[in-house]
């Protein structure tokens, strides 16, 4: 069982925005998030983002394995990845993965919706 009083708490020291996403994302050094598109926008400002797994969720929009964030699936993990990310190089490295994925997920994209236009102007000449 969850120990709700320790996660008030937290919540209670936590300070919400009415800023855009972007706005907030830019005064951060490091990202953290659960399953969110959240990784995409912090990929389109410079930013790493750790996503943590957890076994717990059934679906969950793994966006490491294209190299656009980092995952981690205990609090050790996350403390260890959070310290090396504090390294210039690794943080160097961290985000020219994230810049490479962003980069081939919109060539991926862009290239996608040619091929439709092209498909849908073969259909209309039949």
């Amino acid at each position: 069982p969850r120990d709700h009083e320790k996660y008030y708490k937290a919540i209670s020291k936590c300070k919400f925005s009415n800023e855009s996403l972007d706005k907030v994302l830019r005064q951060c050094y490091i990202g953290l998030t659960v399953d969110s598109t959240t990784v995409i926008e912090a990929a389109l400002n410079n930013i790493p983002m750790i996503q943590i797994y957890n076994d717990k969720y059934k679906r969950f929009l793994d966006l490491t394995g294209t190299g656009m964030s980092i995952k981690v699936s205990s609090n050790n993990e996350l403390i260890e990845t959070v310290i090396k990310l504090f390294n210039k190089e690794e943080y160097n490295t961290a985000l020219a993965h994230s810049k490479n994925a962003i980069q081939s997920c919109f060539l991926n994209i862009g290239s996608s919706i040619n091929n439709i236009e092209k498909m849908m102007m073969m259909h209309d000449n039949h």
